[in-house]
C-alpha cells in the first residue's frame, strides 16, 4: 500500500512540476513590451557593425560624448545577433531559454532539499509569480540565471572542483548587466559565515547553528575563489571602471543623489508603497521566511541568515524584488522539513483521520492543484488584446506588444525622412534609438547613470510645464521636434506650450504618440504637408459592430481624450470620452475626464454628475473625488463639499493639495474647525 502510493504520489508529483514549467514559459512568452531592449538592439548593432564598443554617448544630442561606461555590451551583442536572425519572436524564445533554465536550476536546489516532486513545484510558485514583472528581454533575466546558478553551487558544490565554474559565470556576468556584483558578495557571504563559525564556539547555542558549513581545503578554496572573482571582474573592455561601476551607483543612493529617480521611475520605488501583482506572493516567502527562522532559531544556519537579511534589504527597492525571491526560496525549501518536524515531532501531523483518508485528501488536494495548472497555462495562452486599428485581436505571446510604444509617430518619421534633436519622454527615448537612430537623436532616454539626478530634475521641470527651461534647452541644444508617449494615463504639461506655441505645430497624433515639429527651414515642407487644425478635426465614432464583445478597452479614445484636454479643446475631449463610454459604458475614467471638460466650460451641473458617476463606480479613487468635490463647491454647495474633502483627507493625509483645499472649506464653516 505504502509502496504503491509512492508511486502514485509521484505520479502527481511529475505531473505537477511539468505544469509549474508549462505556466512559466507561457508567461516567459510574452510579446516585448520594454522599452530597454531598443536601445540594446541598437547598441548591439553599433558594436557589430564598427567592431569597438563605445565609451561615450553616441544616442542623444543632450549628452552627447559624454563619457559612457556600456558595462552590458555582451547582452547587446547576443540580443542584436538574435533579432537581426529571427526578428522579435527569437527575442522572446532566448527570453523563455533564459527564465526557465533559471527555474530549473531552482527546482534543483529545491529537489536536493525536499526529495519530492510536488512539494517543490509548489513552492516553486512563490519565486515565479513574486519575479513575474521581470519577465522581459533584458540583461535582468541573465543576472536571476547566474544568481540561481551561484545559490546552487555555493550550497551544494563548495566542497568540489564544480566551484571554479563559477569563475566562467562571473566573466559572462560582469560584460552583461551591472548586478555582477552579487557573485563575489554571494562568496563573500559563505566565507564570512564560515569565519564566524570558526571563532564561535558555542556547545549550546541559544540561537543559530554555528557549527562550520565546509571542510579546511574548501575554505580554503573559497577564499581563493572570491579573489579570483573579484579580479576576475575586471576582465572587460572597460575595466576598472566597469568593475567600479556598482560602487559609483551605491555612492549615488548613499549620498541621496539618486533620491529622485526612486521617485518617478517605478521600478525603482519602494516595495512598500507599490500594489502590484507580484505583491502577494512577496510578501508571502517575506513571511514564510521569518517562520522559518523563528521556528528553527537553533538550527538556523548563519549563511542563511546572511541571505535573508541582505536580499531582504536589497529588496526594498521594487527592481530587487526577484532576488528576494530567488534567495527567500532556497531558505523556505532549506527549512520546510525541519520545520514540519518541530510542529509534528516524528513527521506526522496529529489529525482526526484514518491512513486512508489522510492519503485520500492529500491526492485530491494534489489533483485540485494539477486543476489550477492548467486553468492558469490555458489563461496565458489565451493573453490578447483587440488592436482597433487593424481591426483583430492580437495574442500576447509574441511579437511586440505595440501598445507600450508610439509606433505610428517614430514611423512618421522614418517615413517623411525628418531628422532632428527630438526632445522626448523618459519611456520613449529608448523606443526612438532603436528605430530611429542615427537620423533622430535624443533627449533622454532609459541610461539614467549616464544622465545622472540633475539632467533628469531639469527634464521633469521641463515635462511638468517649465517653459523657461523648455525654451532654454531648445536654444541652446537646437531642439527641432518633440515626441511624446501618451499611452501611460499621465500627460505632460509642457504639450500645452508647445501646442500653443505660434513655433510649433502639430503634425501626428495617435492613441499612442504626439508629434510635434518646431518651425524651421528643414522642416517646412513636412509641416506644410501634414500640419493638423483641431478646429477641423472630425473624430471618426466608434464602429461597435466592429467591435463586437471582443474589444471593450477604449484607449483609443480615452487617450485622445485624455490630449484633447490637455490642450484645451474642451469640445473634442467631450466627443471622444463619450465614444469612449459608448465602447465601455463602466469606465469611471471616462466619466472622470468628462467631468473635467464640462467643468472648463463651466457647465457645473454637467462636471457634477459625471463626476458622481466616476466616483461610484470607483469610490476609492481620492482623484475622483477631489474632482467631485470641486464641482460640489462650484454649484455653490460647500457643506456637501466639505464632507468629500473630509473623507479625502482620511484617506490620503498627507497630500498637501488635498488638506489646503479642506482647510478653505473648513474657514468658510460658522464653527471654523481645526484640520489635525
Amino acid at each position: 500500500m505504502a509502496k504503491s502510493d509512492g508511486k502514485i504520489y509521484r505520479i502527481f508529483g511529475l505531473t505537477a512540476l511539468a505544469g509549474v514549467f508549462c505556466l512559466i514559459n507561457a508567461c516567459a512568452h510574452s510579446a516585448i513590451f520594454d522599452a530597454d531592449i531598443w536601445l540594446h538592439l541598437k547598441a548591439g548593432e553599433f558594436i557589430l557593425q564598427n567592431k569597438f564598443i563605445p565609451v561615450c554617448d553616441i544616442f542623444s544630442f543632450s549628452l552627447w560624448s559624454k563619457p559612457w561606461v556600456n558595462h552590458e555590451w555582451l547582452f547587446q551583442i547576443v540580443v542584436s545577433l538574435v533579432y537581426g536572425k529571427w526578428a522579435s519572436d527569437g527575442l522572446i524564445a532566448l527570453q523563455c531559454y533564459v527564465i526557465g533554465a533559471s527555474f530549473l536550476v531552482l527546482f534543483l536546489i529545491g529537489y536536493r532539499y525536499l526529495k519530492s516532486y510536488f512539494e517543490t513545484a509548489v513552492i516553486l510558485l512563490l519565486p515565479f509569480y513574486a519575479s513575474l514583472m521581470r519577465f522581459n528581454i533584458r540583461p535582468d533575466i541573465f543576472s536571476l540565471l547566474f544568481f540561481s546558478i551561484y545559490l546552487y553551487i555555493l550550497k551544494f558544490y563548495a566542497e568540489s572542483r564544480l566551484i571554479w565554474l563559477l569563475l566562467l559565470i562571473q566573466a559572462v556576468w560582469v560584460n552583461s548587466h551591472g548586478y555582477f556584483f552579487l557573485g563575489p558578495l554571494l562568496a563573500l557571504m559563505f566565507i564570512f559565515s564560515e569565519f564566524l563559525c570558526r571563532r564561535i564556539k558555542l556547545k549550546r547555542p541559544k540561537f543559530f547553528d554555528f557549527s562550520p558549513n565546509f571542510s579546511d581545503l574548501a575554505y580554503r578554496r573559497l577564499k581563493l575563489l572570491f579573489a579570483l572573482l573579484v579580479l576576475s571582474s575586471v576582465i572587460n573592455p572597460n575595466g576598472l571602471k566597469n568593475a567600479l561601476y556598482p560602487l559609483g551607483i551605491f555612492a549615488q543612493i548613499v549620498s541621496g543623489r539618486s533620491n529622485i529617480f526612486f521617485k518617478y521611475i517605478q521600478e525603482l520605488q519602494p516595495t512598500f508603497k507599490i500594489i502590484a501583482s507580484f505583491s502577494h506572493a512577496y510578501y508571502i516567502t517575506l513571511v514564510f521566511c521569518l517562520a522559518a527562522l523563528v521556528l528553527n532559531i537553533k538550527k538556523f544556519k548563519i549563511p542563511d541568515l546572511f541571505l535573508l537579511l541582505f536580499f531582504f534589504v536589497f529588496s526594498l527597492s521594487a527592481r530587487n524584488i526577484a532576488f528576494f525571491a530567488f534567495a527567500g526560496y532556497v531558505i523556505i525549501v532549506a527549512y520546510l522539513r525541519p520545520t514540519l518536524e518541530n510542529l509534528a515531532p516524528g513527521g506526522q501531523l496529529n489529525i482526526p483521520f484514518r491512513r486512508a483518508l489522510s492519503v485520500l485528501l492529500k491526492y485530491a488536494a494534489a489533483a485540485l492543484f494539477i486543476f489550477w495548472l492548467v486553468f492558469k497555462i490555458n489563461a496565458a495562452a489565451l493573453r490578447g488584446y483587440y488592436d482597433v486599428n487593424e481591426n483583430k485581436a492580437k495574442s500576447l505571446l509574441m511579437g511586440v506588444d505595440e501598445r507600450f510604444f508610439p509606433k505610428a509617430a517614430v514611423d512618421f518619421l522614418a517615413q517623411n525622412d525628418v531628422k532632428a534633436n527630438v526632445f522626448n519622454d523618459f519611456n520613449s527615448g529608448a523606443y526612438l534609438i532603436g528605430r530611429a537612430w542615427p537620423k533622430v537623436k535624443v533627449f533622454i532616454d532609459g541610461r539614467t547613470e549616464l544622465y545622472g539626478s540633475d539632467f533628469f530634475k531639469n527634464y521633469k521641470d521641463i515635462l511638468d510645464g517649465n517653459v523657461e527651461k523648455f525654451e532654454a534647452a531648445g536654444q541652446k541644444l537646437n531642439i527641432s521636434a518633440a515626441l511624446f508617449n501618451i499611452s501611460s494615463q499621465s500627460m505632460p504639461e509642457i504639450m500645452k506650450y508647445i501646442y500653443k506655441n505660434p513655433k510649433w505645430k502639430l503634425v501626428f497624433f495617435d492613441e499612442r504618440g504626439v508629434l510635434f515639429l518646431r518651425e524651421t527651414p528643414q522642416n517646412r515642407e513636412v509641416i506644410k504637408k501634414f500640419k493638423i487644425d483641431l478646429n477641423g478635426y472630425a473624430l471618426i465614432p466608434a464602429d461597435l459592430m466592429r467591435y463586437g464583445l471582443k474589444g471593450n478597452n477604449p484607449d483609443y479614445y480615452l487617450n485622445r481624450a485624455m490630449l484633447f484636454l490637455l490642450l484645451g479643446e474642451d469640445n473634442l475631449a467631450i466627443k471622444a470620452a463619450k465614444e469612449s463610454l459608448r465602447v465601455k459604458p463602466d469606465s469611471s475614467q471616462s466619466f472622470n475626464l468628462l467631468g473635467k471638460a464640462y467643468l472648463n466650460k463651466k457647465s457645473y451641473q454637467d462636471a457634477f454628475e459625471n463626476f458622481r458617476a466616476a466616483a461610484v463606480l470607483a469610490p476609492l479613487n481620492t482623484g475622483y473625488l477631489f474632482d467631485l468635490g470641486v464641482s460640489l463647491e462650484k454649484l455653490k454647495a460647500p457643506q456637501e463639499a466639505l464632507v468629500i474633502f473630509k473623507s479625502i483627507a482620511k484617506r490620503a493625509p498627507r497630500n498637501k493639495g488635498y488638506r489646503a483645499k479642506l482647510k478653505s472649506l473648513l474657514a468658510q464653516e460658522p464653527q471654523g474647525l481645526k484640520v489635525k
